[in-house]
């Protein structure tokens, strides 16, 4: 999905070590220059995005910020409808210390809520969120909740836990994934990294920064780490923070990138008379587009080496003894798995062939289903209806990934229990369910990549057509491979991880 990243507020509330708004040298003056957008200037930014974008606004998504904390904008509901007015996917992201407005906000039509936080606790947690009180993030979490079913909103909430050596615990982390599940919010913990990416770029040549050493000290992998697996992958190729988004500052100035902070690297006061080519070509060429790229620094901000940085955190977890581990890309609170956890260690298991974990693994997510969603959280024909009728309230009314659960599903019923009859009519469902949420919001994104394997995986366990049942040799077509289905697996997980 494109992603058209607007600053509404140009200041945040909080000063996290890990966020150049934090860290950066000159503070405020070199990057975040306060105040907000107003209304009118954001309808002249979308008139622009309107111009130039040659996508479904559906592929769409207008995140509105950036470095700053867009709850702090009084008329947030107001920019929310204008995005939503011209049909493109709204999304905010905030610390949620501070909210006003939640109705009008979610009546407002945003589409995806990220909260970013880094523990359950408040020493833990103003480790990472300097400035903040997670108590005060718990309250305005538990409102949030109660809001969205007040208001009937779709909108889905990711609580983006940002994880560190010291936020890694069963009293941090999996008392967080536990207290998520609790609001029916989707839980999504990653290895944290360290912004922006003029330090980064000085990092690498050899600078040290000794007031950001704490903050340093506590990611999982080093930074020296991070940056010595970005320069050892292969030079060249295009970057995605360029070619797949576009970043705009609360006064209109075009940014390089997300990952930039400091306005002198701005590529432009204004968009007036730029077309979004020549917009593209100048941040190519900026010095510090080159410098990072030649480094391979922009792999660590678009998570093209983060596979193998789950595989270096989990010695890292076991050292500290902390329930938490990789699994693929997803990290898992074994104590507490979440209903995405348990999905992905279903998944991880059918990839790996071991089937018997596979099924132990559904067994237990559909239990956990079954008290969430009542019958219909394991019933592909109830989620199926649900969706025909336009429902699209994911992970409170159905499942967080039914898609994805139902693909699990479907390869369980074929590989484990040798019930092909039953993979067929979930997989022929799934392609009907799938065709119908490709405009669903930020699932969309989802539909739109499981489609093909979704189609490939009924054409596999299609019936032979009665004439070929019945010639010589062919009384009994031979179910797929299991094999052929453990790629489909992988290649979904690719897909959904991209």
């Amino acid at each position: 999905m494109y992603a058209v990243q607007i600053e509404v507020v140009g200041t945040c509330n909080l000063r996290c070590p890990s966020c150049a708004v934090g860290n950066a040298e000159g503070g405020r003056r070199s990057g975040s220059i306060g105040g907000t957008m107003p209304l009118n200037r954001l309808r002249q930014t979308l008139d622009w995005v309107d111009g130039w974008i040659e996508r479904d606004p559906a592929e769409v998504m207008v995140c509105l910020y950036s470095w700053g904390e867009p709850f702090i904008h009084t008329a947030l509901p107001d920019l929310i409808a204008e995005v939503k007015r011209r049909g493109y996917v709204a999304g905010i992201s905030s610390n949620l210390n501070h909210v006003r407005n939640l109705d009008a906000v979610l009546q407002a039509g945003v589409d995806e809520i990220v909260v970013s936080l880094s523990g359950f606790s408040q020493p833990i947690y103003e480790e990472g969120h300097a400035g903040g009180d997670i108590e005060t993030v718990k309250r305005n979490m538990a409102a949030l909740s109660e809001a969205i079913d007040r208001t009937g909103s779709a909108a889905r909430v990711l609580v983006h836990y940002i994880t560190y050596r010291h936020n890694a615990g069963a009293d941090e982390f999996s008392a967080m994934a536990a207290y998520c599940e609790e609001l029916r919010f989707e839980f999504v913990p990653s290895l944290a990294f360290f912004a922006p990416v003029e330090k980064l770029v000085e990092m690498a040549s050899g600078r040290v920064f000794p007031n950001d050493a704490p903050i340093l000290s506590r990611l999982v992998v080093p930074v020296e780490e991070q940056l010595r697996i970005a320069a050892a992958a292969p030079a060249g190729g295009s970057c995605s923070l360029i070619e797949e988004r576009i970043d705009i500052d609360v006064d209109g100035a075009l940014k390089l990138c997300c990952s930039s902070y400091d306005r002198q690297f701005n590529v432009a006061p204004a968009f007036d008379g730029l077309a979004v080519e020549e917009v593209n070509q100048h941040r190519r060429e900026s010095a510090l587009c080159e410098s990072c790229g030649s480094r391979g620094i922009d792999r660590i901000f678009t998570r093209a080496d983060y596979a193998e940085w789950c595989a270096r955190a989990n010695p890292v977890f076991e050292a500290l003894e902390v329930p938490v581990r990789c699994v693929g890309p997803h990290l898992i609170a074994h104590d507490r798995p979440t209903e995405s956890m348990l999905l992905a260690l279903v998944n991880d298991a059918l990839i790996g062939g071991r089937l018997a974990e596979a099924k132990a693994s559904f067994s237990e997510l559909e239990r956990r289903l079954e008290s969430k969603y009542g019958p219909r959280g394991t019933s592909i024909e109830s989620v199926a209806d649900y969706v025909r009728g336009g429902g699209r309230k994911f992970g409170r009314e159905i499942p967080i990934d039914p898609l994805g659960l139902f693909c699990a599903a479907g390869l369980v019923a074929h590989m484990h229990d040798g019930d092909t009859p039953r993979a067929r009519v979930i997989f022929e469902t799934l392609r009907d369910m799938a065709d119908r949420l490709v405009g669903a919001g930020i699932y969309g994104r989802t539909a739109r990549a499981m489609q093909p394997q979704i189609a490939q995986s009924c054409a596999a366990l299609a019936e032979p057509p009665p004439a070929e049942a019945a010639s010589p040799g062919n009384a009994s077509a031979p179910a797929p491979s299991p094999s052929f289905l453990r790629r489909a697996a992988r290649r979904l997980r690719a897909a959904l991880t991209s």
